[in-house]
């Protein structure tokens, strides 16, 4: 683990996902078919209430690790002064947000705050509806 090298403390929020596609450049990983644990979600959570900030970070790690590939490296700073999400990019990632809180205020009988699941399916369909057909046959079956 040594070659892959430290957590990144510039990356608050994805710090971990970094570390994880550092590890996978080095050699093949393996999975657990089954779940070993459970992962609670909540709205106060950091991913929740950072959403923006988590995917420039995991945008970044892309890009990092892209231009490592290349032989080449990539600085936060750097990247930082030339991002510019489309607008494409910022809807998306909206509708992400909005799908995720929504699902969550589902999930804790919050039936108004349930309704972003279908700001999520307005503002970016081609995200929501595929997700929300899933969520419903995956409650079916």
């Amino acid at each position: 683990m040594a070659q892959a090298g430290p957590y990144d403390p510039g990356l608050r929020l994805a710090q971990d996902l970094d570390f994880l596609a550092r590890i996978a450049r080095l050699g093949e990983l393996g999975y657990v078919p089954h779940p070993t644990g459970g992962y609670r979600l909540r709205t106060t959570a950091a991913s929740a209430r950072s959403y923006a900030r988590q995917r420039k970070h995991m945008r970044f790690i892309q890009e990092r690790l892209a231009r490592r590939d290349a032989g080449g490296d990539l600085g936060w700073d750097e990247f930082d002064a030339t991002y510019a999400p489309s607008w494409r990019t910022r809807r998306r990632d909206y509708a992400a947000a909005a799908y995720r809180d929504g699902g969550l205020a589902l999930a804790q009988g919050r039936w108004a705050g349930a309704l972003q699941v279908m700001g999520a399916v307005a503002v970016d369909p081609t995200y929501a509806v595929p997700r929300l057909v899933r969520h419903v046959r995956a409650r079916r079956a």
